[in-house]
């Protein structure tokens, strides 16, 4: 078990009155992705919060790669299922570069992570707390997760995640709502290749030996993969980072790798792109003039994330949080697609229901005027609150959503 840090005062253990008391303590934690030990005590701090509120706690240790602890919140209901909601302490900018604070006349709160995805995390404590104070004997249990690694991918946790998914009636992902205000219905999955391509070094200016160019063999399978990239079909792919063993303009390239990004809505598509993928890399298009040997490709996937499907019961669901949102807020909210993945993808099966986007609604992500529009950090306090109460209250009675 990992040791608790120390937090100087008693009054960190307990939701304030004031949720933005709450979100400038957490905001002021540096827990910038690289900083193990501040997003451990980030971690700590929102522990102590949920068991103030009556959740029993566990830490889970990273079974593969160095990161904080991964926290896990869960407050037993009358049913075996939850409803799990889904946020992270870590962030990209550090606290030293882009403190907290508050431009009441802009109506917008500025820090490190104040959108993505503290005030998430703030705004999901304080919507369980009505909520328990509204109705102590919940038909569902509450969970709450929280990533100290989202930000990176959440490498080392997504086997766990699909566990704690499999009991999961409703996933409520805390990420923050767009500039508009809109919720995230769907989001895209994400599959991550590695790609090497081999061939026959030899000096560019003779003929007359055996050459090959593992480089141009590259050229040939971005060519033919872009054709992938279909924004209406919601489904793209990306030749990211280019790495070759060559440093000179006259030799002739052995080996040359590639880093991709793919992305899809849906099984179906990610499948289908798979096979074309493959069918690609598998006909290698040049070969040498003299020994008529083809270029060697292997692959690897290093992440697999699954979509957010935009199927039937999380576009019911997001129709009842945008009515609900609307409702309080006085404004048309929408429920949208995202072509980012996020940890909820991990959790959803088919036999669940999910949203995510349902933080305070948040501006200028990752960047040093990453902020939050104050008013909506308590509107969609009371919207999650309103949520919650349906879907327990739906829990209790034979309809379902």
């Amino acid at each position: 078990m990992i040791e608790p840090l120390n937090i100087d005062t008693d009054k960190n253990f307990i939701l304030c009155e004031d949720p933005i008391q709450d979100l400038e303590d957490l905001v002021s934690i540096d827990s910038q992705s690289k900083n193990l030990k501040g997003i451990e005590l980030a971690q700590w701090y929102v522990l102590n919060k949920l068991e103030r509120i009556g959740f029993e706690t566990t830490l889970i240790v990273n079974p593969q790669f160095e990161s904080a602890p991964l926290l896990v919140g869960e407050k037993a209901g009358i049913s075996h299922e939850y409803i799990t909601f889904i946020c992270h302490t870590d962030t990209v900018n550090f606290v030293v570069k882009h403190p907290f604070r508050i431009e009441k006349h802009e109506n917008k709160i500025y820090g490190a992570g104040v959108a993505d995805d503290k005030g998430g995390v703030i705004a999901c404590l304080h919507s369980i707390k009505k909520f328990l104070n509204q109705k102590e004997n919940h038909f569902y249990g509450i969970r709450v997760i929280v990533s100290p690694s989202e930000e990176t991918g959440s490498l080392g946790f997504h086997e766990i995640f699909k566990r704690f998914g499999l009991d999961s009636k409703y996933l409520l992902g805390m990420e923050p709502a767009d500039i508009s205000g809109n919720i995230i219905k769907s989001r895209s999955g994400n599959r991550w290749y590695k790609l090497k391509v081999t061939g026959i070094s030899a000096h560019a200016g003779r003929f007359g030996e055996s050459h090959l160019n593992a480089s141009h063999e590259l050229m040939s399978y971005i060519y033919q993969l872009t054709h992938f990239n279909n924004e209406k079909n919601k489904t793209r792919l990306n030749f990211g980072a280019l790495k070759s063993t060559n440093t000179t303009y006259n030799t002739i390239c052995d080996e040359v790798s590639a880093k991709i990004d793919m992305r899809f809505d849906c099984d179906i598509k990610r499948d289908n792109m798979h096979e074309r993928f493959l069918d690609v890399i598998s006909n290698p298009i040049h070969c040498c003039p003299y020994s008529h040997q083809t270029s060697r490709t292997f692959y690897s996937i290093e992440d697999d994330c699954p979509p957010l499907s935009a199927n039937d019961a999380n576009n019911q669901l997001a129709i009842l949080m945008s009515e609900i949102i609307s409702s309080v807020e006085g404004n048309k909210c929408f429920a949208i697609h995202s072509g980012g993945a996020a940890d909820i993808n991990y959790l959803s099966h088919r036999y669940n229901a999910g949203i995510d986007g349902l933080g305070p609604i948040g501006e200028k992500m990752h960047t040093n005027q990453e902020c939050i529009r104050i008013d909506s950090f308590f509107s969609r306090i009371e919207a999650l609150r309103e949520l919650h109460t349906v879907l327990d209250d739906r829990g209790e009675f034979p309809w379902d959503i």
